[in-house]
């Protein structure tokens, strides 16, 4: 999102420096998510590096 797209749709300079805070919250929040999924992922797998070379059968 950029400023010159939200001037260029009529909003004010506070209207647009509450959009945009608003959405560096709203970014910051799914980049949070993100981090606690690839954590969690890199957990999995060092789990599962403990069953390299295990035959199942």
């Amino acid at each position: 999102m950029k400023t010159e797209d939200l001037k260029s749709h009529g909003l004010t300079d506070e209207q647009i420096a509450y959009v945009m805070a608003e959405n560096s919250k709203d970014v910051k929040r799914e980049k949070d998510k993100a981090d606690t999924y690839k954590t969690q992922l890199d957990t999995a797998k060092e789990s599962l590096k403990a069953f390299d070379g295990v035959d199942v059968a």
